[in-house]
């Protein structure tokens, strides 16, 4: 509503024959693209909005304008508000918003004139913030650089594709990146003109491999006759100034790419196949003795429940000596806290009348705080840590998905047995929240690197739309988490999960979760709508009921799960067939051996893909029928 008010006000002005009327949308106009620019979350103070007051030569110290600045002017004698797309050695160009048309609009002002212009007028002030100054250290641009690159196109720099497009919808460009040398790479976006191919832009870059640079060398807007170059035939940077303003506005564009553009191959990828990735894993692989560095890392071999009693508490003392010393884990004393697997198959250790468990249940009691007591005796039904099977099984699935960098989020991450499992060639930043006490310490002693909260899930302190990717193994209970703003969804815990992190998924993030065989089967369908509408589902797999029998001594039926974050929420009525059920009538063998009919709600992918059933589907009585 704003930006259409302001273009009836900009055609006033234009094409208006009433002095007085032009008068009046002028001055609106300017409020009005006040309160835009406050909007946008610029650093302006001025409390009194009259329109007059904005004109003073008041502005002396240096300007720190940037790209997408919003500033205004008096330019031409004419007042000009708009955001900066583009400053060049001795040219700044700026877009008016918003524009009369849908043409390009954008104004070539001398650098001189447009910072003697940016002084006229006080709203322009926090571009004179001294804070905003730039930090000498360019090539600490270039290398965020080569990290987003990193997350979006991995196989230009591994030279394993040599070109990859992206798709920006119906309302952007298609973008390409392209190896054009040994060291050198484009991107560039182009549309068709009078017959003729337009960038929009186009730019080179130098790879430094050692270094892990990405460095901008030219830059080629056709729509303003631009093409600007940083080097000479010797590599030599002639303009650094130049090269970081283009650096730092390849940083913005590598942003946008990753925000608001989806690879065609992997659209392409989904189309042919949502579950094809998964038909490489077998039941065999999560039958499979552990390697020794498996062992190593997270013991799976079977340990009586004695023995797994007598590592937590051989870890818990030795977590305490870290906290009263005040200092970081030894490697040998790691290895021991990756022993650790919680209480989840130890019920009897907190049972007074297991009088077989009363020196253990003693010593934990000198160990721990009442308050970890408690905690930790309410985990014995929800503690199952994760297999290291299934999590490396989980991290060669999103290798599959084109992840190789980025930042991980693990909403209940235990004592951090994803983390301990990232694959070497694999560039991940870590984030954790564990609302256990004492696995959240023990995760921060493991991994000091990773940035972990100890706290509810409800409580973290997390930004929406930034994680790459967030993986885990959401708790199961049956209540709800007080959380105002997902209380009106009504979901119990393990919904709950996925609703919250699907917020904190940037768009096009991946979401690999474990969660029980009701989040696909159940009839209400409230929790699968929610996922429809803002995410696709990549794949499923229906594990095998005896997965967590080694670690939580018992069996459970689970599903692992992949999603990718939509850019757009889809419409109700254009959700996929996953979102629904169907009864199937099966076939079992009751107590005497007679041969009854059953019943079973079963989602409908599960159905249309059998093969990701990773066991065979029985009806088997037990202890309630």
């Amino acid at each position: 509503a704003l930006q259409d008010t302001i273009k009836e006000l900009n055609q006033t002005i234009e094409e208006g024959e009433n002095s007085k009327w032009i008068a009046m949308a002028e001055v609106l106009r300017e409020d009005l693209a006040y309160l835009y620019a406050r909007q946008r979350g610029t650093n302006l103070t001025i409390e009194n909005e009259i329109q007059m007051s904005y004109h003073s030569e008041v502005l002396t110290e240096p300007p720190h304008y940037h790209t997408g600045d919003f500033v205004f002017i008096e330019y031409d004698q004419k007042p000009l508000y708009g955001t900066i797309e583009l400053v060049d050695a001795d040219k700044v160009y700026v877009e008016p918003y918003p524009s009369v048309s849908d043409v390009n609009t954008q104004i070539e002002i001398d650098r001189n004139e447009f910072e003697r212009c940016l002084r006229q007028d006080v709203r322009n002030s926090y571009v004179f913030d001294p804070n905003r100054a730039p930090v000498q250290d360019p090539e600490r641009i270039q290398k965020e650089n080569y990290r987003k690159l990193q997350k979006i196109a991995p196989e230009i720099l591994t030279k394993d594709a040599d070109i990859l497009h992206f798709n920006g919808g119906s309302h952007r460009y298609p973008v390409t990146i392209e190896r054009i040398d040994e060291d050198r790479i484009a991107i560039s976006s182009y549309y068709e003109q009078n017959g003729d191919s337009m960038a929009d832009p186009d730019m080179e870059f130098v790879i430094g491999t050692n270094a892990h640079t990405l460095s901008a060398r030219t830059y080629q807007q056709d729509n303003l006759g631009i093409y600007q170059e940083v080097e000479m035939e010797n590599d030599l940077v002639l303009n650094p100034e130049l090269e970081e303003e283009l650096d730092t506005f390849a940083g913005q564009w590598l942003d946008t790419i990753q925000r608001d553009y989806t690879r065609e191959d992997l659209l392409q990828d989904k189309e042919e196949s949502l579950f094809s990735p998964f038909e490489k894993i077998q039941e065999a692989e999560f039958k499979a003795e552990p390697s020794e560095e498996t062992i190593s890392k997270n013991p799976t071999n079977p340990r009586s429940a004695r023995e797994k009693c007598a590592d937590n508490l051989q870890a818990i003392r030795i977590l305490r000596s870290l906290e009263e010393e005040k200092r970081p884990a030894r490697e040998e004393e790691k290895d021991q806290l990756r022993l650790y697997t919680g209480w989840g198959a130890l019920a009897d250790v907190f049972d007074p009348s297991k009088e077989t468990w009363e020196t253990e249940r003693n010593e934990l009691k000198n160990l721990l705080s009442p308050e970890e007591y408690q905690s930790a005796m309410e985990s014995t039904l929800t503690a199952f840590y994760t297999p290291s099977v299934l999590i490396d099984a989980i991290y060669s699935k999103l290798r599959d998905f084109g992840v190789s960098a980025g930042t991980v989020l693990e909403p209940s991450c235990g004592i951090g047995n994803f983390f301990s499992r990232k694959p070497e060639d694999m560039d991940l930043q870590f984030y954790g929240v564990e609302i256990d006490p004492l696995s959240g310490k023990m995760a921060q002693a493991l991994y000091p690197e990773a940035d972990i909260q100890i706290k509810g899930y409800e409580e973290a302190a997390l930004p929406d739309h930034s994680f790459d990717v967030a993986i885990g193994n959401v708790p199961f209970g049956d209540y709800q988490v007080q959380n105002p703003q997902y209380d009106r969804l009504h979901f119990l815990i393990h919904d709950y999960f996925f609703a919250k992190t699907i917020d904190k998924l940037r768009p096009g993030g991946i979401l690999a979760f474990i969660t029980s065989t009701g989040t696909m089967d159940k009839a209400d369908t409230r929790l699968r709508e929610h996922l429809a509408r803002h995410c696709d589902l990549l794949g499923g797999v229906r594990l095998p009921n005896d997965t967590f029998s080694k670690e939580a001594g018992t069996t459970v039926n689970s599903d692992l799960l992949f999603f990718q974050k939509r850019h757009s929420i889809r419409e109700k009525e254009e959700l996929p067939d996953w979102v629904d059920t169907e009864k199937q009538i099966e076939f079992y063998e009751n107590k005497e051996r007679e041969r009854q009919a059953f019943p079973v709600q079963t989602n409908r992918y599960f159905i249309e893909h059998p093969e990701m059933i990773l066991a065979e589907p029985k009806n088997v009585s037990g202890p309630f029928g």
